[in-house]
């Protein structure tokens, strides 16, 4: 899912190492490698790549981490079945044929043969096989090791509901596992088979409703007795291997085209049993030793400071991909100033940087110059070598989120205990939030207009609403059989629908008011950020909502309702952004016009998590699977697609969904909800995802008609921005202006909009000499002409492509 804290990333920039990048290997491009048109052939180019990170390497137990600062390195160890080719087409990688049967149900690879299993100095592992040393090669069973992993819950994975959600008796092999767990720690006997079938339902049609829906017919064809053996003995799991034949087949619980766009994800790679038994789950990626390889690049040096990777000289298609003899990255371990990449990258030390408006002496030697006359823009900068480019890619979308899943015990007190957080006020809050009329003012009220303005400060000032998006599934993300996109089509139909727009969906590349396609383009902060009128008015029908609540039940709701605000306040630069964004965001819940006539004084007290600190912040957020301890944060989590369906999204917010590790209340049987009736003088309670749960399952059914598919996911879509008030998109950082100086080329690396194929090294070219803005769209244009050709002749939008 590649979650990402916002925080982390903003957090501070990278150390890189102090030489300057002497003794690098230099060689000349050959222009065989190239058709005309791209202007690299004859080149003069550079072996190694130095860049920056914001951390180490951290976990590379693929099987379990959903981190992508994580997959960013593993994703060049490991290879999968499948990988995106440089146009965004999925290609054959660890695979060598691909089938499937008429209903999209069941799928057979055939492995590569030949393909080594090494260790991090390149050798190949030799297992222990019945007493003999013996040279491992990937096989498919390999696959099926990774998902027996990912399928115990004693190992605390991640990334567990990809291969629960399609697989075939995927969970109930899970809740097998878990039994069994279980029942060792308390030191007892599993259930006879009866029992274990009837628990391993019930737990599937409670925690898994999507499945159980799917899979079992809502209970009709549920587990009996007579099925435990092959759970337990393993058959009944929906992943057939024939190491010998070398194919491995996956059935799944489901129809899905779709499928074979999981398989650029960290749980679709291979694990040889061997080494998984040699160093244990613990262990497990700890180190670079801890891990096989069979990827392009190998982890020679991990430290505080430094990662390196060097090629595999070994890798089975080295051949063809392998440009970049070394991948180094310093890391930070502290603050830096605005311009600190920029002088690294002219010193030669690093090899590219983005521009930052924060630099103003780097904005002005390559963005504006020195003529004020007749300054350089952000479209035509100054420097010729500056790659000034509109994105529109699909990166990972930011939201704003409430916290329901507060622990409401002693351990879950308000760490702001000095701005009036206590038990009692988390408790007070927690009743609350439980109204969406107090959602929706929470939610809906920060003036984002501000908070851009504050927390983009590093991009020009035209620049900094051009991350901000107003749908969770990003645009251009999916097309339907007719090429019409899934967003522009689907859900601005919906969306001009539900608020009853004169003008419908509307030109997307031509937006007019009164469409959604002028309401939700991308970008821009105008027709979605409430005034202070409109605020009041979500004030006032919190007050009464409350009111309501208060007259019906006995333990009450107080005003003011404290919100802590999630902030990193031991980030100098966040702590002053967000005590301006905070007083403001008081100011705009506390006006006058909110407060009139309610006799109330103070409806919220919006306050900051100040004692989240850099060492606690991911038990404070809850991004640890835990409890979080704050009520409300802006632009905070990340996620980013798993597979090529909108599924991929609309399912991180379903009872028990994917999302489940950081918003703990998602696995909750019900989650009280309460809101007005349309009188406004009652309240209806209801179970907060039930609903909207609904509406996702509904388009998982839908397969045989894909533009029904996306009809029921807009509609899904929509309840969630608009209905449940616990979640709003806000920005996509794969989209807005670019403005950077590399030595980067990588027109020919892979390029997906999902997995792990964009954090492959393979293909890429670092240039001694940095190529003008002019080369560059030269070769873009051409790549374009080539994807454009390649996607005419071989109609691979999500599939994979047929040589």
């Amino acid at each position: 899912m590649n979650l990402k804290a916002k925080s982390l990333m903003i957090m501070s920039l990278a150390v890189i190492m102090s030489a300057c990048n002497t003794g690098v290997r230099k060689y000349t491009i050959e222009e065989a490698d190239f058709n005309d048109g791209y202007g690299l052939a004859g080149r003069l180019a550079r072996a190694e790549y130095h860049g920056l990170l914001s951390q180490s390497v951290g976990d590379l137990n693929y099987m379990k981490t959903a981190q992508s600062a994580n997959a960013q390195h593993f994703a060049n160890f490991v290879d999968g079945l499948l990988l995106h080719n440089s146009y965004g087409a999925l290609d054959k990688n660890l695979a060598e044929k691909v089938t499937h049967n008429d209903d999209y149900t069941e799928f057979t690879f055939t492995v590569r043969d030949g393909v080594k299993w090494q260790r991090f100095d390149g050798s190949q592992y030799k297992a222990n096989v019945n007493g003999v040393k013996t040279p491992q090669f990937v096989r498919p069973s390999d696959f099926r090791t990774t998902a027996e992993m990912v399928l115990n819950p004693a190992n605390g994975s991640e990334v567990d509901y990809l291969v629960g959600t399609f697989i075939k008796g995927a969970y109930e092999y899970y809740y097998y596992m878990q039994l069994k767990a279980e029942a060792k720690e308390k030191g007892e006997q599993m259930p006879d088979d009866t029992g274990a079938a009837k628990e391993i339902n019930k737990r599937i049609r409670k925690e898994k409703p999507a499945v159980w829906e799917l899979e079992y017919d809502s209970g009709a064809k549920q587990l009996t007795a007579t099925d435990i053996p092959n759970i337990k003995n393993g058959s009944r799991l929906g992943i057939i291997t024939d190491d010998n034949a070398r194919t491995i087949t996956y059935k799944l619980n489901q129809q899905a085209s779709f499928f074979p766009t999981l398989f650029t994800y960290s749980c679709f790679l291979p694990t040889n049993q061997y080494f998984m038994k040699d160093v244990g789950w613990a262990n497990f990626g700890t180190a670079k030793d801890k891990i096989l390889y069979c990827g392009p690049y190998l982890l020679s040096k991990v430290t505080d400071t430094a990662v390196e990777y060097k090629a595999n000289k070994e890798y089975w298609n080295a051949e063809n991909t392998l440009v970049v003899d070394k991948v180094k990255f310093g890391v930070i371990t502290g603050s830096v100033s605005n311009d600190y990449v920029r002088k690294e990258f002219e010193a030669d030390r690093v090899d590219g940087f983005t521009i930052s408006y924060d630099d103003q002496p780097g904005w002005k030697k390559y963005v504006t110059g020195d003529d004020e006359e007749n300054p350089g823009t952000i479209e035509n900068p100054i420097s010729p070598y500056v790659n000034s480019r509109l994105l529109d890619t699909i990166g990972n979308c930011y939201g704003s989120s409430i916290v329901m899943d507060r622990d409401l015990t002693g351990s879950g007190k308000s760490y702001a205990t000095e701005a009036g957080g206590s038990e009692t006020t988390v408790k007070n809050t927690a009743r609350a939030l439980s109204i969406k009329e107090v959602r929706k003012a929470v939610i809906y009220s920060l003036d984002f207009k501000l908070y851009f303005d504050r927390h983009f400060s590093g991009y020009a000032k035209a620049l900094r609403n051009q991350q901000k998006v107003y749908t969770y599934v990003p645009k251009g993300f999916v097309v339907d059989s007719e090429g019409n996109d899934y967003v522009t089509t689907y859900y601005y139909n919906e969306y001009a629908a539900q608020k009853n727009l004169a003008g419908g969906a509307g030109d997307p590349e031509n937006p007019q008011p009164g469409t959604a396609a002028y309401e939700l383009q991308p970008g821009q902060n105008e027709t979605c950020t409430l005034t202070k009128s409109e605020v009041a008015e979500l004030v006032q029908d919190a007050i009464k909502a409350v009111q309501l609540y208060n007259s019906n039940h006995s333990k009450k709701i107080s005003f003011p309702i404290n919100i802590e605000y999630y902030s990193n306040y031991f980030d100098p630069d966040s702590k002053d952004d967000d005590e301006e964004i905070i007083e403001d965001f008081n100011d705009r819940l506390n006006s006058e016009e909110a407060l009139e006539g309610t006799g109330i004084a103070k409806a919220f007290n919006v306050i900051p998590t100040t004692d989240c600190s850099k060492s606690n912040y991911s038990t404070i957020s809850g991004s640890n699977g835990g409890k979080a301890y704050y009520d409300y944060a802006p632009v905070q989590w990340g996620w980013g697609a798993d597979y090529g369906d909108p599924l991929t999204y609309m399912n991180t917010f379903v009872k028990g969904g994917d999302w489940s590790s950081v918003f703990p209340f998602i696995s909750e049987a019900t989650i009280d909800n309460f809101e007005m009736n349309e009188a406004k003088n009652a309240l209806i309670q209801s179970d907060l995802l039930e609903n909207y749960t609904a509406l996702v399952a509904e388009g998982a059914r839908e397969t045989n008609d894909i533009s029904a598919r996306y009809e029921k996911f807009a509609k899904a879509e929509y309840s969630l921005i608009n209905d449940l008030c616990i979640y709003l998109p806000q920005t996509n950082n794969g989209q807005g202006w670019s403005l950077s100086v590399s030595r980067s080329a990588g027109y020919f690396m892979p390029t997906g909009s999902y997995g792990l194929s964009n954090d492959r090294f393979t293909g890429l070219y670092i240039l001694d000499e940095v190529m003008t803005r002019t080369e560059r769209q030269a070769a873009r244009d051409k790549q374009q002409a080539d994807k454009d050709a390649f996607f005419q002749a071989h109609n691979a939008a999500t599939l994979i492509y047929e040589d």
